[in-house]
Order: structure tokens, then C-alpha cells, then sequence
């Protein structure tokens, strides 16, 4: 979860280097792919009781919210 956490962080970081609009949005959906990692890791812990349910549905919003920012930003480069 932590590595799958830092991918997303770190694939942004590398997008805003890229030049072309089309290598900016590809490593925003590789982020993308590495949130969907973090938010299948929080499905587990709380099925295998790593977690209350409290604490997942919490991480779960969180996880939705940078969803939408990682959304918002991807169309921003798109215009």
C-alpha cells in the first residue's frame, strides 16, 4: 500500500516534466492505476480485519477525492 501510494505521488512529479500533453496524461493514468492499487488495498485490510470499517470508509473518500483531483487535472491538460 505504502509503494503503490508513493507511485502515485511520484508519477504526477513526472508528468509535469514532460513536455507533450500526451506524456502528462500518460503518467497520470499510470497514477491512476496505482490508486486503484491503493484502493484495492484497503478493501483488504479491512476484510482481513487490518481495519474498522470507520477507518476504511474514510480512507476509501480520501482515496476517491484524489481520484477527482488526478481527474481534474488530467482534463486540465487535455484543454
Amino acid at each position: 500500500m505504502r509503494r503503490a501510494s508513493v507511485s502515485i505521488a511520484a508519477n504526477i512529479a513526472e508528468g509535469t516534466k514532460r513536455v507533450s500533453g500526451k506524456d502528462k496524461i500518460r503518467f497520470n493514468t499510470i497514477a491512476d492505476g496505482s490508486l486503484e492499487e491503493v484502493k484495492y488495498c484497503i478493501i483488504l485490510g479491512y476484510d482481513l480485519g487490518y481495519m474498522s470499517e470507520g477507518t476504511g470508509r474514510l480512507l476509501m473518500e480520501q482515496a476517491r477525492e484524489i481520484g477527482r483531483m488526478l481527474f481534474g487535472f488530467s482534463k486540465s491538460i487535455q484543454q
